[in-house]
């Protein structure tokens, strides 16, 4: 199997995603194996687009949905998967990023530094990781407080925050040539 990669820049056209995106949430919200599952899907702000549902299995049912109408419109599914992939290398625990189909962990540091570069960072990037802990502790913080006030949403992401205190952990044990070149 060869291993994942993906391109810095794709450029796909944004009407036609929206237009693939709005057939897929009207056949979520027709289809009879969606109903009662509170499957939706929409833009989340300009570049990323949000699956929920009730149940992991629907989420990815949806996500399938979607895939075919992009597929329908002559959209490219690298501009999607790519990204899709990239919270979650360092976001969930080393078995749930296996299953998913990401195996390179050797790699992570090239990687990085790739995309950095990509982006014209140019600080210093050993003071990547205590900002990267930081946030993820703070997320995870936030998650468990929702769940505390009661919010059934957040009880329901109480494994997430989970994955952000592995990726935390995971991250201040990281050698310091990890983020240099």
């Amino acid at each position: 199997m060869a291993d994942p990669s993906f391109d810095v820049v794709s450029k796909v056209d944004r009407q036609e995603v929206d237009n693939a995106l709005n057939q897929a949430a009207k056949e979520l919200s027709q289809r009879f194996d969606f109903r009662g599952t509170g499957t939706s899907i929409a833009w989340a702000g300009d570049e990323a687009i949000s699956v929920e549902s009730e149940t992991e299995e629907r989420a990815k049912a949806a996500v399938e949905v979607f895939k075919e109408k992009l597929i329908k419109r002559n959209i490219s599914l690298k501009a999607f998967e790519a990204f899709s992939k990239v919270p979650q290398v360092d976001g969930l625990v080393e078995d749930e990023v296996r299953r998913l189909g990401f195996h390179d962990f050797d790699g992570r540091s090239r990687r990085l530094h790739l995309l950095l570069d990509a982006y014209g960072y140019d600080a210093d990037r050993q003071q990547l990781g205590p900002v990267i802990v930081e946030r993820a502790r703070r997320q995870a913080t936030a998650i468990r407080q929702m769940a505390d006030g009661g919010d059934p949403a957040a009880s329901r992401l109480l494994f997430v925050a989970g994955y952000f205190e592995w990726a935390a952990s995971h991250v201040e044990a990281l050698p310091n040539e990890f983020w240099t070149r």
